[in-house]
């Protein structure tokens, strides 16, 4: 998840590339590898940018930090951002960080997190609450609040668009609060381990265009609702698994028409009906799917599977069956696929027998085979078999 997640489709991009043109923030390379996909703040800049806050009284505190990024005045009110870079924070309105002065709330390294009373509910303006870790963190960056009182202090935010509580612990349910947020765009539960369910008012949430489910390890099913959220373009986590009361099922997902990245978790005991995998086909507008199993089942080895005409990434992981599916063929894959991934599972062999031209994989580009112990492939037939990558 990146800017273009917080500040909308196609504004992320352009500030990031301003960010670099300016020198604010620089690649980060690691170890040898050419190729760079991290970037941090330029050293030069965070040098001379701390002496400047610590001048200020109310950093001595050591509660958070304030770094305003924009201002504007409305009833003699600045608004502006509240990044949070101590282990413990406390938010109220001591030391004259009002809460209404706030439109964005930016957690960076926080573990411990309290709420004053009220503090939340009064943010009249805010429209970004990324409270979780940041995708670069690692698992292991436990992130704590006091209680989830704050959550319920969220009914009548009319602007907040996008809300993160990813890694959060001891979040076992959302309250109806969450549900009333009209705005809402971004909502983000990846890693929350102990959420274990989501209500049918899920559906309320019109406006929402990424949802983040993965990493919920106690959710065993989907709310009947998802297939109502039509302006979705990201789901990640739909869980398949064995619970009958009011599930969702693959075959409901046909409704998102604007559906651009998916990705499937196979629970262990899932019901999986006849031909439900084959309504994918109907997800026009699907560039990037991946599917998980989360048990190595015989029964899910033959699963019958149509992929989108559109699709460009596949991703595969823990495959239950030793052979290559009839689905995952040449000739059944779109011709718009140009990577695809395979981690993990039981897979001995990617042959098909004598190599002819309908058993070749032309145009993909990319091909990433990984954890697979029992994988035996002859490179010569893998050069034949993906011409492209060589």
């Amino acid at each position: 998840m990146g800017l273009g997640d917080i500040l909308g489709e196609g504004d992320g991009e352009d500030v990031f590339v301003e960010l670099l043109h300016c020198n604010l923030i620089v690649p980060h390379h690691q170890g040898n590898c050419p190729h760079v996909n991290k970037f941090q703040v330029n050293p030069w800049v965070r040098k001379n940018l701390m002496p400047l806050l610590q001048k200020d009284k109310k950093q001595l505190f050591g509660i958070y930090s304030q770094i305003k990024t924009s201002s504007s005045h409305h009833n003699d009110t600045l608004y502006g951002s509240l990044t949070l870079d101590r282990r413990e924070v406390k938010l109220c309105d001591e030391f004259g960080f009002k809460s209404n002065h706030w439109k964005a709330v930016f957690n960076v390294n926080a573990s411990y997190l309290k709420f004053g009373l009220q503090w939340m509910a009064k943010m009249k303006y805010l429209e970004v609450l990324h409270l979780g870790r940041w995708p670069q963190h690692s698992a292991s960056h436990h992130i704590e609040v006091e209680n989830e009182e704050f959550l319920k202090e969220l009914e009548g935010q009319k602007c907040l668009k996008y809300l993160s509580l990813r890694g959060i612990s001891r979040i076992s349910e959302l309250p109806p609060s969450i549900f009333q947020l009209e705005s809402l765009e971004t909502l983000d539960l990846k890693a929350c381990h102990n959420l274990e369910t989501l209500p049918n008012d899920i559906a309320s949430l019109r406006n929402l265009r990424r949802l983040d489910l993965s990493q919920c390890y106690l959710l065993d099913r989907m709310p009947k609702g998802i297939e109502k959220l039509t302006e979705l373009r990201v789901l990640k986590g739909f869980v398949i698994g064995s619970s009958s009361k009011n599930p969702s099922t693959i075959s409901d997902l046909a409704n998102l028409k604007k559906l651009e990245q998916l990705s499937i978790h196979i629970g262990s005991g899932a019901v999986i009906q006849d031909g439900e995998f084959e309504s994918l086909k109907e997800l026009s507008a699907l560039e990037h799917l991946k599917i998980s199993w989360g048990v190595s089942d015989i029964r899910y080895n033959d699963m019958q599977i149509i992929l989108p005409s559109n699709l460009e990434k596949l991703h595969l992981e823990g495959f239950p069956g030793e052979n290559i599916p009839e689905w995952l063929k040449p000739d059944k894959l779109p011709f718009l696929l140009k990577e695809l991934n395979i981690t993990g599972g039981k897979l001995k062999s990617m042959d098909h027998g004598e190599i002819y031209d309908k058993d070749r994989y032309p145009w993909l580009k990319i091909i990433r085979l990984k954890y697979l112990k029992h994988l035996n492939v002859h490179l010569t037939n893998l050069r034949e078999m993906f011409p492209s990558l060589w």
